[in-house]
């Protein structure tokens, strides 16, 4: 029998730790943070995920 477990993404901005769904986009997580497009954003690889910084 084999199990499958569910991966999640987590994403670090702003101090905060947020997980996402696997229906979210980067660009809807933005969105939903008030993160204009115009914003230069910076992907760094984090232990649990990714960390993002505005430029």
């Amino acid at each position: 029998m084999e199990t499958i477990s569910k991966k999640v993404v987590s994403i670090e901005f702003g101090g905060k730790k947020y997980v996402l769904s696997d229906e979210m986009t980067i660009e809807s997580f933005l969105s939903s943070l008030g993160v204009d497009d115009s914003n230069v954003v910076l992907l760094k690889p984090v232990r649990d995920g990714f960390a993002l910084t505005l430029k």
